[in-house]
This record gives C-alpha cells, sequence and structure tokens, in this order.
C-alpha cells in the first residue's frame, strides 16, 4: 500500500486536479556532484510509481526549482509535458545551496507582503518551450502563517491585487506552495485558500478568469 494512497486516489479522481512529479528522491538537479544519470534513474522510478498508480506524469515541479536543461531532456524523452519554472526576478533565480545569501532570502520572505519586486506575467501564447517541455514560471510563493494578523492581510492583498492584475491583461497567474507548510497554522492557511479560491470564482465571472493545471495549460498552447 502506496503511503498517502487515499489521498492520491482523490487527486486522481477530481475534474482539473493534476497529480504531478517532484521527482522520486526529491533531487537537487543543480546541487554539485548530480548527473544526468541520477536524474534519469530517479525519473525512471518515478514512471514505475505511475504505472503502479495507472497513471502517467506529464508535469514537474522540480524541488527547490532547481532547472537544469539535462534534466528537462530526459523528461522530453518521457513525455512531460510542461514545468513549473523560477520567479523570472532575482530573488528566485536557480542557484545552488552554497549560493543563496542571507540578505536573498530576507528579500524573498519579504516580497511576500511588501512590494520588492516586480511579479512578472505572460500570455499563455508567451509561454516557452525549452528541451521539449512548456515553461509555465511561478509568480507567486503562498507563504506560510506567520501568525501576526497584519502580515496576513498583507500578504492576501498583495495576492489579491496581482490575481486581478492577471485578470484584466489575460495573464497567467501561477500561485504555489508546499502543503506542509500548512501544518503550524492549518485552518488559517485553509481559510486563506478558501478566500483567494472564493476571489478567483468573482474574477472568472468578471474577466473569464479560468483556473487551469499544468497540463491543462500546455494541452491549451499546443492546440
Amino acid at each position: 500500500m502506496l503511503l498517502g494512497a487515499t489521498e492520491i486516489s482523490a487527486i486522481l479522481k477530481q475534474t482539473h486536479q493534476e497529480l504531478a512529479s517532484h521527482t522520486y528522491s526529491h533531487l537537487y538537479c543543480c546541487e554539485e556532484g548530480i548527473k544526468p544519470l541520477d536524474f534519469d534513474l530517479d525519473c525512471k522510478r518515478m514512471s514505475q510509481v505511475g504505472t503502479e498508480l495507472n497513471h502517467n506524469f506529464a508535469s514537474i515541479v522540480f524541488p527547490r526549482n532547481q532547472v537544469s536543461t539535462n534534466a528537462l531532456a530526459i523528461l522530453n524523452q518521457q513525455n512531460y509535458s510542461s514545468y513549473r519554472g523560477n520567479q523570472e526576478n532575482k530573488y528566485w533565480k536557480n542557484s545552488r545551496f552554497e549560493n543563496e545569501s542571507f540578505l536573498k532570502k530576507v528579500l524573498r520572505v519579504s516580497d511576500a507582503y511588501f512590494k520588492i519586486s516586480k511579479t512578472r506575467s505572460y500570455r499563455i501564447t508567451e509561454l516557452k518551450t525549452v528541451e521539449g517541455l512548456l515553461n509555465i514560471p511561478a509568480n507567486r510563493f503562498f507563504r506560510p502563517h506567520s501568525g501576526k494578523r497584519w502580515l496576513e492581510k498583507r500578504k492576501i492583498k498583495r495576492i489579491k491585487r496581482e490575481m486581478l492584475n492577471a485578470a484584466r491583461t489575460e495573464t497567467v497567474y501561477h500561485l504555489w506552495w508546499h502543503p506542509h507548510n500548512f501544518t503550524t497554522h492549518l485552518q488559517e492557511s485553509l481559510d486563506q485558500i478558501e478566500e483567494l479560491l472564493a476571489y478567483q470564482l468573482v474574477l472568472k465571472e468578471k474577466f473569464a478568469f479560468e483556473s487551469l493545471n499544468m497540463s491543462e495549460i500546455a494541452a491549451h498552447v499546443k492546440s
């Protein structure tokens, strides 16, 4: 019995939800010593998991968003279609652990609440393909609940403002998070997600702002 089999089954049965890969071993592709063969073996093991689930993985989110062209080429051979690229500003640039300065981390955290960087967005037709996979860049990391009400208000307001701008300009808004981040303030975090989902429905009615998973975006681009 696979760990989390109940949750996995629920995702697979749910319309418009996607079970994507995060690599089999949480492999950091850009760290020293990692070779293409390492990722190839990891990818094949992930495919075996897919076979056990009667599921073909089509999208991937790289651990720490460490994207490498060698990995993308291997994924293309395994019929993957899309990946989450890095948010395009200097605070989220692809880097190794050793290159992550403390200042960079502080500014990245602060950007969730204050407009330190500009959030770049793209029309679906502007998304680029790299080594055969569609790059769907992240726009905003939904940070864990801080426990501080005034900060959380700023965080949600910043996200909603960016969602509204994306809806008005007909661009993609890619919000992401780590589910395990919700463990400290579970109900508060779920309430915030519900609030954002409700706001997406408001934007959908007013601007036809759809909610799509990564494979659906990739299929839209190819059509």
